[in-house]
């Protein structure tokens, strides 16, 4: 162990010496499976490190996640939907007082914490949520260490509320019905309400376990210098079932435990081999990337009541946004696409099936819209599906049928609902705050504002190349339709003077919002260099940028709101900075960045990435989700914005970004449609080597080097 146990003594470290070894130290995951050191030791968090309130550290198995308390030898709210323990207490007392937390250290599988009931013994707790079945394990491992050691009595006191939900929302959901019923059966303690129950055993077998103030009391014959270890399973699930698989799964522990280590390693192991492998002498770089890749596997599911499996939520191991939102998997098309295509086709095909016109989500129980209409769903919907469809090659996608049409004249129709395709483009009423950046203090950003107006172009760009892979006519002159809109836009919302786009209110009078969401339009083309020039010079310490990052409002816009991390200000939704790094470099503006990159590189000291991230301070949004899937865009970022990638129907083009920074970095297994690309940049900077199967190309840097593409099928690509 680290941290405060450094500075304890040499006679304590000795004392502690063996339960470290057996549950926290080096050999601790010795065991679990291939490569189980460099998987899981190499993500660890010490206590001293963390960056997360305790409310916020949470395991989670793909099945089940669990919060350590790191306060108190114990564990807290628990989630396994559709079931979940919320609130939840579990607190081990010693001579009927909590153990205090003296330490800790946080893994992808567990998180360990050791503590000290009495003089000269150590505990350490091990809390492990499982892969089988809905159950986590907490295991004691106590250690002894004077003659003057005596037997002891260790309580788990236990409290809280059970409950089964169906509509799971953006917060956490609490179990409503009040505190659950405790009563024993076969040895077990059951907390139970109508809908669902938590079934806790414990070995070696309790000496008494209490329904009035729910506990188990396990009896500890403390003999100095031997381990002696308490393991309890804890299983939710409804309210009528049979304990016979919980005591099990007691009996199997340490099989159960392995399992669960070994499927988190294998998990790792599968995503550093579907996504590519990252080369670079920058350790915070290297940090950065991988933690953008764990943070997505903390939004997976599997084994939940999910209408398909697996599950990617927005957030959801702190129970909260459980379910998907669009928006969020836009920001990672390209490296979800690569991860896991599979799931990618059904949640495209879940997503419009489910017809995001009037809903910001999936509920993930039912497969049905919820919320409001969010108006950027519908580049986000044209964006997923085309980054789909270039990098796995299924063109097939556009021939399944939703709600009897095509998927692409689904998505067509619903891409382009808000527009008259029969007459000339004109600015949109996207709505108000609700429907686009849900800012608190300002109304200027409304209506007709300029994102996602220009982004429509971009869609035009990609239903009309769809088409073409289809072999079929566009309904509409996407091309001309384009033309017709950048001049509208250009026209209506640019403000020279200010070098800036303003929106307009109801009334069709200017509004100036200076809103990170303004650099998107980097991407469209619309601006002329200068044009992009201005806007990007208000990427600057007075405005926009911090020493931890990058504002989502400007410093001197009226509607800055301090309290309003997200979007008001004073930090950013964690798939927005590193698109604006995309933006950056994608639109030639090598320096801002790689600057705005090199500010946010600390996010890889999380234990994963939270949902908004402060640029104001080494913080984070406190009243927020834990993860959040749109920080697998870092990673993205790295790969797709320094290696300059860009793939179309026909080819891939590669052109790294000509900086200092990406000299001597290499990208491998970058695969693409059955193709597998390793990009190396010299040493110098000078140039960069393309190596496919067949042949490897350089080119000197400034070069773009161009890979043919197999035409998709049905078109002319």
């Amino acid at each position: 162990m680290t941290g405060r146990l450094r500075q304890t003594g040499l006679g304590w470290l000795l004392l502690c010496g063996s339960a470290v070894a057996a549950a926290g130290g080096e050999g601790y995951l010795e065991n679990t499976g291939p490569g189980s050191r460099t998987a899981l030791y190499e993500f660890k968090i010490i206590a001293e490190e963390m960056l997360f309130q305790p409310e916020h550290i949470f395991n989670g198995s793909g099945t089940l996640s669990v919060r350590p308390d790191v306060r108190r030898l114990g564990f807290a709210s628990c989630f396994s939907p559709p079931y979940l323990v919320n609130p939840l207490e579990g607190v081990w007392r010693c001579d009927d007082r909590p153990i205090e937390v003296e330490d800790y250290i946080w893994y992808p599988s567990e998180t360990v914490t050791l503590g000290r009931p009495a003089k000269d013994i150590v505990v350490v707790q091990q809390l492990i949520p499982l892969t089988s079945g809905r159950r986590f394990i907490c295991r004691l491992i106590l250690v002894a260490g004077s003659p003057e050691c005596s037997s002891k009595e260790l309580t788990l006191a236990l409290g809280g509320n059970v409950g089964r939900m169906d509509l799971w929302g953006w917060v956490p959901p609490y179990a409503g019905e009040g505190p659950a019923k405790a009563s024993v059966a076969d040895n077990l303690l059951v907390l139970a309400s109508e809908q669902a129950s938590l079934m806790v055993a414990g070995n070696p077998a309790p000496v008494c376990i209490e329904t009035s103030g729910p506990s188990l009391t396990f009896a500890v014959d403390v003999v100095p210098g031997m381990i002696q270890k308490i393991t309890v399973v804890a299983d939710l699930g409804e309210t009528l079932r049979p304990a016979s698989e919980v005591l099990a799964a007691l009996d199997k522990a340490d099989e159960q435990i392995a399992a669960s280590r070994y499927a988190w390693n294998k998990r790792i192991e599968l995503m550093r081999r579907r996504l590519p492998r990252l080369q670079t002498a920058d350790e915070k770089l290297q940090r950065f990337y991988q933690r953008g890749l764990l943070t997505f596997l903390t939004t997976r599911w599997e084994g939940i009541n999910a209408v398909f499996s697996p599950w990617y939520a927005e957030s959801g191991i702190d129970g909260g946004a459980m379910n998907n939102y669009l928006w969020g998997d836009a920001y990672i098309g390209k490296f979800l696409t690569l991860a896991d295509p599979a799931a990618t086709r059904q949640l495209l095909l879940t997503s419009m099936q489910a017809d995001y016109s009037n809903h910001y989500a999936i509920n993930f129980l039912r497969g049905e819209g919820m919320g409001v209409s969010y108006s950027y769903d519908y580049y986000s919907m044209a964006l997923l599906t085309y980054d789909y469809i270039v990098l796995s090659g299924d063109v097939g996608l556009l021939d399944e049928i939703i709600r009897g049409k095509s998927y692409i004249d689904a998505l067509y129709a619903f891409v382009f609902a808000r527009e008259d395709m029969s007459r000339p483009p004109v600015l949109i009423d996207y709505g108000e705050n609700q429907n686009l950046l849900e800012l608190r203090r300002t109304k200027a950003y409304q209506h007709y504002t300029p994102s996602p107006n220009l982004e429509r172009m971009l869609s035009y760009r990609m239903l009309d190349e769809m088409y073409q892979w289809q072999g079929r006519p566009a309904p509409v002159d996407f091309q001309r339709r384009a033309e017709q809109l950048q001049a509208v836009l250009m026209e209506q919302l640019w403000n020279e003077p200010l070098q800036w786009f303003h929106a307009l209110d109801e009334n069709r009078e200017p509004r100036v919002c200076y809103s990170l969401q303004i650099f998107d339009m980097l991407r469209t083309g619309a601006l002329s260099p200068e044009q992009a020039r201005g806007l990007v010079g208000h990427l600057c310490e007075e405005e926009f940028l911090s020493a931890w990052g990058v504002h989502s409002l400007s410093k001197k816009d009226p509607g800055y709101d301090g309290d309003d991390v997200d979007w008001g200000g004073p930090g950013i939704y964690a798939g927005d900075a590193p698109e604006l790094v995309m933006d950056l470099l994608q639109a030639g503006f090598a320096d801002e960045g790689v600057d705005v990159l090199r500010r946010i590189l600390w996010w890889g000291e999380f234990p994963y990435i939270p949902q908004a991230v402060r640029a104001d301070a080494r913080d984070y949004r406190r009243d927020g989700r834990a993860n959040i899937i749109a920080a697998l865009a870092g990673s993205q970022a790295v790969v797709w914005g320094l290696m300059g990638i860009a793939v179309d129907g026909h080819e891939i083009r590669i052109n790294p970004v000509g900086h200092p920074y990406v000299a001597g970095m290499q990208v491998e297994h970058l695969c693409i449609r059955g193709m597998d690309l390793t990009i190396c940049v010299d040493a110098d900077g000078a140039g960069f080597s393309v190596k496919t199967e067949n042949q490897t190309l350089h080119h000197r840097t400034g070069q773009t080097c161009r890979i043919p593409l197999a035409p998709l099928a049905g078109g002319d690509s």
